[in-house]
């Protein structure tokens, strides 16, 4: 059995209440910011290798907007 390549940082996910299509992401070595609130967003699990990503999940953009922004905001277009 191959073992699952991991991410160099592993993430939380989250996706929001009012939009399930948005979701936004958290290197999980971060403090997760006020934004996100059990009131609008909803914590939905973890990400460390990458088959447990969301199919439009794009880590280089992930990278660099967690590098800048601190975290990553994206639209899932497939469920």
């Amino acid at each position: 059995m191959e073992r699952q390549a991991r991410l160099p940082c592993p993430y939380f996910l989250f996706m929001s209440r009012q939009d399930a299509n948005l979701r936004c992401t958290i290197r999980q070595d971060q403090i997760v910011p006020g934004f996100l609130d059990g009131e609008t967003w909803l914590y939905s699990g973890g990400v460390a290798e990458p088959a447990q990503a969301p199919s439009d999940f794009d880590l280089k953009a992930a990278q660099a907007s967690a590098a800048t922004a601190g975290d990553h905001l994206f639209l899932a277009l497939q469920s």
